[in-house]
């Protein structure tokens, strides 16, 4: 009995640390020919910044790479279309109380296939990113 209940905390424990996280996959999000390109979906501040317009940069690849996509400013969450399997990182900056605070996360948008339905289909993943300011 100790050993299947040694069994079952391991499988609990190997499943909440994977490296890959769930995803929760229906067929009304799939997509039954391979996409070429994805929506990057930018979120800011719902914190300390929130409310604040804040100005949004889009670099192919790393920063240091200094390849800017775009750049525009926005107080509310946003999307771009962007190419999927390339690295992409998002900055944004925001002033309060004179001074700048920058937020930064980084993406690669790539495709996954699915069978779980009538036909395979696609689903994209890692097409988020995160530029919630924690504090200031």
């Amino acid at each position: 009995m100790k050993n299947i209940v040694k069994i079952l905390m391991f499988l609990v424990l190997l499943i909440l640390f994977s490296c890959e996280g769930f995803e929760l996959i229906t067929c009304d999000n799939c997509l039954y020919e391979e996409p070429s390109v994805a929506s990057l979906f930018i979120s800011i501040s719902s914190g300390p910044g929130s409310g604040y317009f804040h100005n949004i940069v889009i670099y192919k690849g790393k920063i240091e790479d200094g390849i800017v996509l775009d750049s525009f400013n926005t107080q509310y969450a946003v999307s771009r279309e962007v190419s999927l399997n390339t690295e992409y990182t998002v900055t944004a900056s925001v002033i309060l109380d004179g001074k700048t605070y920058v937020c930064t996360d980084s993406a690669i948008p790539r495709t996954k296939i699915y069978s779980g339905c009538d036909e395979i289909c696609y689903y994209v993943v890692d097409d988020k990113v995160n530029l919630n300011l924690k504090y200031r």
